[in-house]
């Protein structure tokens, strides 16, 4: 982007894979894994600087470890931006699925939260 704003998120996120690699690992956000919460602030980032493709592609990264606060994605003015994206709607409804599943399987699991089987 002309205004310098895509400059500054490939910057953030080479400076966090730098940073990581140097010290022999890598984080989360970099390897899509363990704490998601990284990986939701770098696609915003991405996604207040128009880099739509990336930031889908992080907010991919951190539904993959956990991440599921799909209503937050969509009031979220960072994501504003991505909102009519398909592919953006495409991860709100995967977070929204997996979500839907869980109450399903704790509903059923009874008072206790365990199953009538344990």
């Amino acid at each position: 982007m002309a205004d310098g704003h895509g400059e500054i998120a490939l910057e953030v996120q080479q400076e966090c894979r730098g940073t990581h690699l140097a010290a022999g690992g890598s984080c989360g956000a970099c390897a899509g894994e363990e704490d998601p919460n990284p990986a939701v602030e770098i696609a915003a980032l991405h996604a207040i600087t128009g880099l739509a493709d990336t930031a889908v592609a992080w907010l991919r990264r951190a539904n993959m470890p956990g991440w599921k606060d799909y209503r937050l994605l969509a009031r979220d003015p960072f994501f504003a931006a991505l909102r009519s994206d398909g592919r953006f709607q495409a991860v709100i409804t995967e977070m929204d699925s997996a979500v839907a599943v869980m109450r399903r399987r704790t509903a059923s699991s009874g008072p206790s939260g365990w199953s009538s089987s344990h």
